[in-house]
Protein backbone atom coordinates (compact mmCIF):
# COMPACT_ATOMS: atom_id res chain seq x y z
CA UNK A 1 0.00 0.00 0.00
CA UNK A 2 2.81 2.43 0.84
CA UNK A 3 4.50 1.72 -2.51
CA UNK A 4 1.24 2.45 -4.31
CA UNK A 5 0.87 5.76 -2.47
CA UNK A 6 4.48 6.69 -3.28
CA UNK A 7 3.97 5.94 -6.97
CA UNK A 8 0.69 7.84 -7.21
CA UNK A 9 1.50 10.75 -4.89
CA UNK A 10 1.41 13.40 -7.63
CA UNK A 11 -1.95 12.18 -8.92
CA UNK A 12 -3.35 11.98 -5.39
CA UNK A 13 -2.08 15.46 -4.50
CA UNK A 14 -3.43 16.96 -7.72
CA UNK A 15 -6.82 15.32 -7.20
CA UNK A 16 -7.07 16.65 -3.63
CA UNK A 17 -5.81 20.10 -4.68
CA UNK A 18 -8.20 20.16 -7.62
CA UNK A 19 -11.08 19.32 -5.33
CA UNK A 20 -9.97 21.96 -2.82
CA UNK A 21 -9.80 24.60 -5.54
CA UNK A 22 -12.69 23.56 -7.75
CA UNK A 23 -15.27 21.99 -5.47
CA UNK A 24 -16.17 25.16 -3.55
CA UNK A 25 -16.82 26.98 -6.82
CA UNK A 26 -19.00 24.13 -8.08
CA UNK A 27 -20.86 24.04 -4.78
CA UNK A 28 -21.21 27.79 -4.92
CA UNK A 29 -22.96 27.49 -8.25
CA UNK A 30 -25.12 24.62 -7.07
CA UNK A 31 -25.87 25.37 -3.47
CA UNK A 32 -24.77 28.89 -2.65
CA UNK A 33 -21.58 28.03 -0.69
CA UNK A 34 -19.41 31.11 -0.36
CA UNK A 35 -15.77 30.51 -1.44
CA UNK A 36 -14.52 32.69 1.42
CA UNK A 37 -16.02 30.25 3.91
CA UNK A 38 -13.66 27.53 2.71
CA UNK A 39 -10.44 29.52 2.29
CA UNK A 40 -10.37 33.13 3.44
CA UNK A 41 -9.80 35.44 0.45
CA UNK A 42 -6.61 36.91 1.93
CA UNK A 43 -5.05 33.41 2.05
CA UNK A 44 -6.21 32.30 -1.42
CA UNK A 45 -3.08 33.57 -3.27
CA UNK A 46 -0.84 31.78 -0.75
CA UNK A 47 -2.85 28.57 -1.03
CA UNK A 48 -2.69 28.71 -4.84
CA UNK A 49 1.07 29.34 -4.74
CA UNK A 50 1.49 26.43 -2.30
CA UNK A 51 -0.41 24.07 -4.60
CA UNK A 52 1.64 25.21 -7.60
CA UNK A 53 5.00 24.81 -5.85
CA UNK A 54 4.20 21.40 -4.39
CA UNK A 55 2.99 20.24 -7.79
CA UNK A 56 6.24 21.35 -9.44
CA UNK A 57 8.30 19.83 -6.63
CA UNK A 58 6.57 16.45 -6.90
CA UNK A 59 6.32 16.16 -10.70
CA UNK A 60 9.92 15.26 -11.69
CA UNK A 61 10.05 12.34 -9.30
CA UNK A 62 10.30 9.01 -11.03
CA UNK A 63 7.66 6.37 -10.48
CA UNK A 64 10.42 3.78 -10.02
CA UNK A 65 11.31 3.13 -6.41
CA UNK A 66 14.88 2.37 -5.33
CA UNK A 67 14.20 -1.33 -4.72
CA UNK A 68 12.59 -1.90 -8.15
CA UNK A 69 14.41 -3.88 -10.84
CA UNK A 70 14.31 -0.89 -13.19
CA UNK A 71 16.29 1.19 -10.69
CA UNK A 72 19.18 -1.27 -10.74
CA UNK A 73 19.94 -0.68 -14.44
Amino acid sequence: MIKTLRRWRTWIFNAVAGLAVGLPEILNQLGGVYWGDVIPPKYLPYFTLFVLLVNIWMRPRAAVLPDDDEAQR
